[in-house]
């Protein structure tokens, strides 16, 4: 019987790693022998000082919500055979109403949670390209389908990546790459806390 786990040596990217779910899918990974790159936006220091801090993740500080940082990241792993992409970064609004909401409120979490998903993914088909293919999976949430009063930038994003996530499957299935995405509800995380 074979017993080496699926993910072994699988080389893959986790964004939002330094809390909630995207360090639980890190710690996953990590113990099933997958080589982990996780991006976030906290200092490398906070995070190695964190309660989530997973020694075998090879953490980048990146503000997902500027391009060219993102753009930097994934230049720097050329070389690499991408298997898995894990898109979990996520910000709220914090139950802010529309009438409340700025512009640049709107568009930080629309930068965050929706064009980040677009640039990881398009930064990263040259690594999955050396792979011969590989999976995305994108943190879509109910909110997409059925949210609550004062979310709007965060459904919006949230819906934005499903419609996304389903004209991309479409694009990047004949170069093997599986585009998916989940969308879980309420999750005790700091976020939602």
């Amino acid at each position: 019987m074979n017993t080496a786990s699926h993910w072994q040596d699988k080389f893959c990217v986790v964004t939002g790693v330094a809390s909630g779910i995207g360090a639980a899918t890190a710690a996953l990974l990590t113990a099933q022998g997958a080589r982990v790159v996780g991006l976030d936006k906290v200092s490398e220091e906070d995070y190695k000082s964190s309660a989530v801090a997973n020694s075998k993740v090879n953490y980048r500080n990146c503000d997902l919500g500027s391009p060219s940082e993102i753009e930097e990241i994934f230049s720097s792993l050329e070389g690499e055979k991408l298997f898995s992409l894990f898109n979990v970064a996520a910000m709220p609004t914090h139950g802010i109403g529309i009438k409340q909401l700025t512009v640049d409120q709107w568009d930080r979490v629309l930068s965050v949670n929706l064009r980040s998903v677009f640039l990881t993914i398009k930064h990263s088909i040259p690594l999955f390209e050396a792979n011969g293919g590989g999976s995305i999976v994108n943190v879509s949430s109910v909110h997409a389908y059925a949210s609550m009063k004062n979310h709007a930038a965060y459904a919006a994003s949230k819906g934005g990546i499903n419609s996304l996530t389903a004209q991309l499957a479409l694009e990047l299935n004949p170069l093997g790459i599986r585009v998916v995405a989940v969308a879980p509800g309420s999750i005790n995380t700091p976020m939602t806390t």
